[in-house]
């Protein structure tokens, strides 16, 4: 009740997606009277790939979240490791899972590192990996994207208006683990596919989401407010 009367009594509802603002809307049983899709930002990453082994690495990183979506990787991770177990490595940042069964050498999990530490991390990674349930607009798509990562994501919230199917990476639905693993498979069995995609990827994001470009869609909404 107090989030909806907020609403009401704001001059403009902002949100990094369409997605939200319409879920709002759904929820009020109303339009909002004035509202705004501003992405989130992010800079360019300067951070360098140091030298590392022939394995494909994939990363997720979030909160410990159920939302997220982590049973779901772990679930697929069985049936990649069937087929490609010598190719693939998964690298598990601040997420874990909730069996206690023993996880397989090439499926490393460490606990949330800083956002400095993560930013040098990606770098060294060849996929981003988001099994969201839900999700609004992730900065994890943001900074892997500029870190040149294509994404292999869910199709929920916003994150379809940030990842373009077959282009910056894949779509699939929520707790769908068999066509995550195929995806998985298809980005370590085609690496002219793979770095394709990092750079539509990167370039995308650079464009829509620039610190620059943001500042000033901000700039001109508040001068818009307060006349």
């Amino acid at each position: 009740r107090l989030s909806f009367f907020s609403l009401s009594r704001a001059a403009v509802v902002i949100s990094p997606s369409n997605a939200m603002l319409s879920i709002v809307e759904k929820e009020r049983n109303k339009l909002l009277p004035r509202k705004k899709m501003i992405p989130l930002c992010v800079e360019k990453n300067i951070h360098t790939a140091i030298k590392r082994n022939e394995k494909i690495r994939f990363i997720f990183a979030s909160r410990n979240d159920p939302l997220k979506g982590g049973d779901t990787l772990f679930r697929a991770i069985k049936i990649v490791n069937k087929k490609i177990y010598d190719k693939v490595e998964f690298n598990i940042i601040g997420y874990s899972q909730n069996s206690k069964s023993i996880l397989p050498e090439n499926v490393i999990i460490k606990d949330f590192i800083s956002r400095y530490k993560i930013l040098e991390e990606y770098p060294n990674c060849d996929v981003a990996l988001l099994p969201s349930l839900f999700d609004n607009s992730p900065l994890f798509i943001y900074e892997t994207m500029a870190a040149g990562l294509p994404v292999i994501a869910t199709d929920v919230g916003g994150i379809p208006e940030l990842v373009e199917h077959g282009k910056t990476g894949f779509l699939f639905n929520k707790n769908d683990h068999v066509t995550l693993s195929r995806f998985i498979i298809e980005l370590v069995e085609n690496p002219k596919k793979r770095m394709v995609m990092g750079v539509n990827a990167q370039n995308f994001i650079h464009q829509y989401a620039s610190v620059d470009k943001i500042a000033k869609q901000k700039l001109k909404l508040y001068k818009s407010i307060i006349g």
